[in-house]
């Protein structure tokens, strides 16, 4: 995909980010890269590792924008419904105990 190595101006072209935030990751050691003269060279092999950790990233923020978007629309059903988290959360624990009290008697017999 890439060539032996690419520049800043190319590794952040790539990874769609500013040259300063790859400057950053490569001082922070978040990026590994060769110094040649005054500029860095970063091997092909470290873009596919940190695109690939893109492609995570990217995935994750998929997965928590979709939990957001099903817990909002649980409230809104709950709250059509009428009940009230305060009404879920006694619940809950009533079921905790009935939970607690079943494991104990289970235990006696």
């Amino acid at each position: 995909m890439f060539q032996q190595t690419v520049t800043v101006n190319e590794a952040a072209h790539y990874l769609k980010v500013q040259p300063k935030t790859v400057r950053a990751w490569i001082a922070a050691g978040k990026l590994a890269a060769s110094k040649i003269g005054k500029s860095y060279r970063i091997s092909a092999e470290e873009m596919n590792r940190v695109l690939g950790m893109k492609d995570v990233d990217r995935e994750l923020k998929a997965y928590d924008t979709e939990r957001k978007a099903r817990i909002a629309a649980l409230k809104d059903m709950l709250r059509l419904s009428g009940i009230t988290q305060d009404a879920l959360k006694a619940q809950r624990a009533k079921d905790l105990d009935l939970e607690r009290n079943k494991g104990g008697e289970v235990g006696l017999s």
